[in-house]
């Protein structure tokens, strides 16, 4: 867009430096567009898990969360000015709201024109979900790479304590469980 003007939404593409070090994005806290205490929660749980996951992969340098809380947290996205985060070194920045609505809680993110909405009872992992599904999105229109952030684990586990009685003495019963991948939200899929 012309000089000093926001652009609305649409797809932007990050490409590396001219060095080769990948390019440098700031993941601040999602704008909660309420005052509700899960929204401001899952607002700022959304951006920590997105932070996190993009770190997993390497892909992009993060600017250090520390630095993130430096600059004041706008009311909404049209107060958003990319040249303070230019000042910090950002070459890319990922923004986003969360509302409730009746229906449960939206997670809009933003600058790319996608909207996520879950059901009340996508509060109850902060939207955990809906940031690994950025995430991933972000690897593939940033990057063209398939993201990691949406698939999950299978394990095995004792840690139940559950003992069987037979023949051979006591035994260990494992059960399985499925987690996300950053071992998150598990899960038990067996009993013994």
């Amino acid at each position: 867009p012309p000089q000093g003007q926001q652009p609305d939404s649409g797809i932007f593409s990050i490409s590396g430096r001219d060095d080769g070090a990948p390019p440098k994005l700031a993941v601040p806290e999602f704008i909660p567009l309420g005052k509700e205490p899960e929204v401001v929660a899952a607002a700022k749980t959304i951006a920590e898990v997105l932070w996190d996951d993009l770190a997993f992969e390497k892909e992009f340098y993060l600017l250090p969360r520390d630095i993130l809380r430096t600059v004041p947290r706008p009311a909404s996205v049209e107060q958003v000015s990319m040249d303070r985060w230019k000042e910090l070194g950002a070459e890319g920045l990922v923004v986003g709201t969360v509302r409730k609505t009746d229906a449960g809680i939206v997670y809009d993110w933003t600058k790319i024109g996608k909207q996520y909405s879950g059901s009340p009872k996508s509060l109850a992992d902060g939207g955990r979900v809906f940031a690994h599904g950025i995430a991933d999105e972000i690897h593939k229109q940033q990057r063209n790479l398939r993201g990691v952030a949406r698939t999950r684990l299978a394990f095995s586990s004792d840690r139940d304590g559950a003992r069987m009685k037979g023949p051979v003495g006591d035994r260990d019963v494992s059960n399985i469980y499925m987690s996300d991948y950053d071992g998150a939200n598990q899960s038990r899929l067996t009993v013994n």
